[in-house]
């Protein structure tokens, strides 16, 4: 899922007082070290772990799995159920429950709050990764090799997954067994080091029981074991379907079908008042955060207790916990029992207007949300009363991870996953679309201009702070209305803040041009150019 962010860009910003940096993440792409030339070929190592695992003694139709997670910081229980190619998989880990699965070939997800996501595949690293290690290992575009073999943590041969468009990871699979004992997998915000552990032999497959993972921040350790494992039991339709998508977070009136907000735009940012214990709070309505968050003080000051941890790193390094507030009122709006993440997190947006908290996914998710970028009005409408403005461009969106992944044009080259982001000001190019397409975000000069004046800049975001450069591209298209001489900015390569699979951010200097319309349940969002669009930009 992608980690909670907002995007605020100011000359040489400076990382907030109040973060307590975690131990630094191992970003480093080096093979494990004491790596030796190999005893065995490729094709030994993995027919010697096929033997290992075996193979069913009697034919499976379905399997219950259950066992006990440590996660977060947190201990708790989940259950697998599977069916033919159908699953779905529940996890409590405290007062938190979560679950995803796939049904009739449809993945999908469902948060702490209740919100279920239909999944469009943006991510398929580790589904490449699996199709390059059962398919044609000795093909070297696969992207699979043995490296060789080491001594240390056990005698175990190395074998590197490295697939074009998946994941990079490093499997030991030991020597005298053959088993699969230890994977070290790359992500865009850490390293992990999964090992495993207790196997066990049942109808005829041995695998392991327990798995523990690691990044080297003990806050992020993972314990998952089996407690129990049943074959051929009988499953019933209704534990593998998907639940419905609206959970009902956001109440609205009685007989109301919509609801102005008390909403704002200030200093390019969308404010909204909420209030939490009576207490009136200014929040960033955030379309390119994956749920909603509050300040850790100002929850502490709310009287309502976090628990769990995690250490995260995107613009910076920094510890979330999570808390579920009883009730959350927005205008005339009402949201009882929220899950959201707390860390520390505040911003001034002029003399009078301190935000302490994001209003992302799980809001928008429950409302569809109109916002008018040039009059500073935000509606809420019920999503069964919805009826698309009249001339609105409609935009199909990806929300695989609570965030709107669309596709824009930057010169000729075409990004599927920018996001569409309310909490950013600036547009923002990621590092892998611009090395892809290095002509098409060429300067056209003015992002030259704008370095020379502005030798520093920096874009803020949770946790810290990222440098960016600007650019000047011949076209930005978008929601059928073409950008001339457009200015941009690119991030450099910074993993965490990027994410992974991801072009970009669309943000304010996008967004004031149209009255948006966010229709998560739809998966669809809808632009309607203002009067600030120059009418010959408009390509129906």
């Amino acid at each position: 899922m992608r980690a909670l962010l907002v995007a605020v860009f100011a000359a040489a910003a400076l990382l907030p007082a109040t973060l307590t940096p975690g131990r630094a993440a191992d970003f480093s792409d080096r093979p494990p070290p004491g790596i030796r030339p190999a005893s065995a070929t490729l094709k030994q190592v993995l027919k010697a772990h096929e033997r290992a695992t075996g193979s069913d003694a009697v034919p499976v139709r379905t399997v219950v799995e259950r066992g006990s997670v440590e996660q977060d910081s947190l201990s708790g229980s989940y259950t697998e159920v599977h069916a033919g190619k159908n699953y779905r998989a529940t996890i409590t880990t405290g007062p938190f429950v979560h679950a995803f699965g796939l049904y009739r070939g449809q993945l999908w997800r469902q948060d702490d709050n209740g919100v279920v996501v239909l999944m469009n595949g943006v991510h398929r690293r580790d589904e490449i990764d699996e199709e390059a290690l059962h398919g044609d290992v000795s093909d070297p575009k696969n992207g699979v090799r043995l490296l060789g073999e080491v001594n240390s943590p056990f005698a175990a041969y190395v074998v590197e997954v490295n697939p074009p468009g998946g994941r990079l990871q490093w499997l030991f699979y030991d020597k005298t067994s053959g088993l699969l004992k230890r994977v070290e997998r790359m992500y865009p915000d850490r390293r992990t080091t999964t090992t495993y552990e207790d196997f066990h032999t049942v109808n005829g497959v041995t695998a392991p029981w327990r798995s523990r993972s690691s990044d080297g921040r003990p806050n992020n350790d993972e314990q998952w074991t089996i407690t129990s494992l049943t074959y051929n039991a009988k499953v019933g339709e209704n534990e593998l379907r998907i639940p419905p998508q609206s959970s009902g977070l956001v109440a609205f009136p009685p007989g109301v079908g919509s609801v102005a907000l008390p909403a704002r735009i200030v200093d390019r940012h969308v404010i909204v008042r909420v209030v939490i214990n009576g207490r009136g709070l200014d929040f960033i309505l955030d379309s390119g955060s994956s749920g909603i968050a509050v300040d850790r003080q100002v929850l502490a000051q709310l009287g309502i207790a976090a628990v769990g941890s995690a250490t995260q790193t995107m613009a910076g390094t920094y510890e979330r916990t999570k808390a579920r507030i009883p009730q959350i009122d927005i205008g005339a709006l009402r949201m009882r029992d929220v899950v959201v993440s707390s860390f520390p997190f505040s911003t001034a947006h002029g003399p009078a207007v301190r935000a302490v908290g994001l209003l992302g996914f799980d809001f928008i998710a429950n409302a569809v949300l109109r916002i008018d970028y040039l009059h500073g009005l935000v509606e809420a409408i019920e999503p069964r009363t919805f009826i698309a403005p009249a001339g609105a461009v409609p935009v199909d969106a990806a929300l695989d991870d609570g965030v709107p992944f669309v596709r824009a044009q930057v010169g000729d080259a075409i990004g599927e996953h920018f996001v569409l982001d309310t909490g950013a000001t600036a547009n923002i190019l990621f590092s892998a679309f611009t090395s892809a397409h290095p002509g098409d975000v060429a300067d056209e000069g003015g992002g030259m201009s704008f370095n020379e004046v502005n030798p520093v800049y920096n874009g803020k975001g949770v946790g810290g702070s990222l440098a960016l450069r600007a650019t000047q591209v011949k076209r930005l298209r978008f929601a059928g209305t073409d950008f001339d001489d457009t200015l941009l900015f690119k991030t450099s390569a910074n993993r965490p803040f990027e994410g992974e699979d991801e072009d970009g951010l669309l943000g304010y200097d996008l967004l004031k041009y149209f009255t948006v319309c966010f229709d998560y349940p739809q998966r669809r969002l809808y632009f309607l150019p203002n009067s600030l669009v120059p009418k010959r930009a408009v390509q129906r």
